[in-house]
């Protein structure tokens, strides 16, 4: 199998690139799989925080309505 450039590599898919790792790793190969991980991981790590920030958001919502029924338990009192 002839050795391939990096270019050519970030042409193949995930799944054809683990295929050819798997048989014929190579250290071009080992970065753009790499670089693929580092965007995948970039990815979560942006969905990670929109939910964190929406987390958020609702445990302060939370407090709201629980600090609101306290104060009309209390006026029912």
């Amino acid at each position: 199998m002839e050795f391939l450039d990096r270019t050519t590599y970030r042409m193949y898919s995930d799944t054809s690139l683990q295929e050819m790792a798997r048989y014929n790793p190579t250290a071009e190969l080992a970065i753009v799989l790499a670089e693929r991980l580092d965007e995948l991981q970039a990815e979560f790590d942006e969905k990670v925080e929109k939910y964190v920030d929406k987390i958020e958001d609702l445990e302060r919502e939370v407090r709201i309505l629980t600090e609101d029924l306290h104060i009309a338990e209390g006026a029912r009192a």
